[in-house]
């Protein structure tokens, strides 16, 4: 890592209060999310009503509240099949996140669809 960007995390760590940090954070893991594909607007409001009503983004929301209940952040992704293949012996919080950080290529069944392979 270059030596300034250290510098800045450090800064960072050590110069801005907490919610600070914790918000420059929570907008990286909004970025990465969408980066991924994984996540679908339309497609989580359609199937969690309530997260409409919440005053939040949609993405928002399955941060915030979605993921702890399980919901589906999209139609390529399934939640169940990847706890069922990953989450049996530990607590995972968000199984999107958990998902991406292990940078997996493939999990067999946590993907809905092969479309996200072809870059549909």
């Amino acid at each position: 890592m270059p030596r300034a960007i250290q510098f800045i995390k450090t800064c960072l760590r050590n110069h801005l209060p907490e919610e600070i940090v914790e918000a420059i954070r929570f907008r990286r893991t909004v970025r990465n999310i969408r980066k991924s594909r994984l996540f679908d607007s339309s497609y989580y409001l359609s199937h969690n009503p309530e997260a409409l009503h919440s005053g939040l983004k949609p993405i928002q929301h399955y941060l915030l509240d979605g993921a702890k209940k399980r919901y589906d952040p999209g139609p390529l992704f399934s939640t169940k099949t990847y706890l069922i293949n990953f989450g049996q012996d530990i607590e995972i919080e968000n199984p999107l996140l958990d998902f991406m950080s292990r940078n997996i290529d493939f999990c067999v069944g946590a993907y809905k669809s092969l479309d996200i392979f072809r870059g549909v």
